[in-house]
This record gives structure tokens, C-alpha cells and sequence, in this order.
């Protein structure tokens, strides 16, 4: 059995792990735009330019990758061994492409961000950075 308080300790390592991968990985895959800005969602764009004519969009490109990583969870799981990387770096990926492939959705639907934070602002979701709720073991 696992414990909410395992839980919660699991949730925490995968959050520190996929921030770590993002810090580390992130810059190659963003690319600064004419403007000077640095467009996060670059590496999906130009993916998406380059398949131009095919059925995909940005969106669709993001959700090709994070299933790159789910796949290779996946094989871990039924192959019950690691390969070349990480278990923890594959779910930390995985983590920060359902980020990646929200933030996408989110571009093309820019209606959608209110909606979002009325969502958060109506649950029990707790922000990154607070601490996780006690709960009774008893």
C-alpha cells in the first residue's frame, strides 16, 4: 500500500526531477523569435512548418512527442527493465510535455487560459510551491 504521505513524497521527486530536465533541456529546444522573445513552443512550430500539408498542426506535433515518452514508460513497464534512460527522466519528460501540449492548446485557443484559472481557482488543485494537505492516518 501506498500511503498518501508516499504519495505525495513520489509526486514531489517527479516535480523537482521534470523541473531539473526542463531547466536542462528546455533552452535547446526554445529558439529567441524576431522579436527577441523566446518562444518555448519553437522546437512543435517548426516541426509543424516542416510537415506543412500534412494533417498536423502544433498541437498534434506536441502530443507526437509526449507519446514518444509515454511509449517508453510503457515498454518499461511491460519489459519490467530500464534502458538507455532513466525511468525518472522518462516520466519527467512525459510531465513536461503535458505541460507543453497544454501551453499548445492553449496558443491556438487563447480563450481557453481564463477558463483554466477558473477551473484551479474553483478546486482543491493545489499551485507548485505549497505544500501538499495533511491527511489522517487514523
Amino acid at each position: 500500500m501506498t500511503t498518501p504521505t508516499e504519495f505525495d513524497l513520489i509526486r514531489s521527486i517527479l516535480a523537482k526531477a521534470a523541473e531539473g530536465e526542463l531547466v536542462t533541456k528546455g533552452p535547446d529546444y526554445a529558439h529567441h523569435t524576431e522579436d527577441g522573445e523566446v518562444d518555448r513552443l519553437a522546437n512543435f512550430k517548426g516541426v509543424s512548418n516542416r510537415l506543412e500539408g500534412a494533417p498536423t498542426d502544433l498541437t498534434t506535433v506536441c502530443a507526437v512527442y509526449l507519446e514518444k515518452h509515454i511509449f517508453a514508460i510503457e515498454r518499461a513497464v511491460k519489459d519490467r527493465k530500464l534502458s538507455s534512460e532513466s525511468l525518472l527522466g522518462r516520466f519527467a519528460d512525459a510531465r513536461n510535455y503535458l505541460d507543453l501540449l497544454l501551453a499548445c492548446f492553449a496558443e491556438s485557443n487563447p480563450d481557453m487560459v481564463p477558463k483554466l484559472t477558473a477551473e484551479i481557482d474553483e478546486s482543491n488543485f493545489q499551485p507548485v510551491g505549497v505544500p501538499p494537505p495533511v491527511y489522517d492516518n487514523g
